[in-house]
């Protein structure tokens, strides 16, 4: 299995950030937090407590709620962002309703 190096990362956030606000939050949601593709497209404004992530895993799974953290590099702070992006939207919607082969394409191109 192969793994994005820190700079890859950093370049695919960067790009990601530069085409589209909604496509680089997705991908960094996924990626800090450790979230399958489904997870994250399942996100709505309501699992963003108190500045955690609270989220419903999959795959028997339990329930988990994780810190939302803020860090000195922007294109990985994800916080203040995502709180933002949530407050814009209705409490029954989904943060990114897209499906997984758009979330795949996005992550592609």
């Amino acid at each position: 299995m192969d793994s994005f190096s820190k700079e890859e990362i950093l370049r695919l956030l960067a790009a990601a950030r530069a085409r589209r606000e909604s496509d680089w939050l997705m991908i960094l949601v996924a990626f800090l937090h450790g979230l399958r593709v489904s997870e994250v497209l399942a996100l709505t404004p309501d699992n963003i407590v108190d500045g955690h992530l609270d989220v419903r895993r999959r795959k028997g799974s339990m329930r988990t709620k994780q810190p939302l953290f803020s860090h000195e590099n922007p294109l990985l702070s994800v916080r203040d962002p995502l709180i933002a992006f949530a407050g814009k939207l209705r409490k029954a919607s989904r943060l990114f309703p897209i499906s997984r082969a758009t979330f795949w394409r996005r992550m592609q191109h």
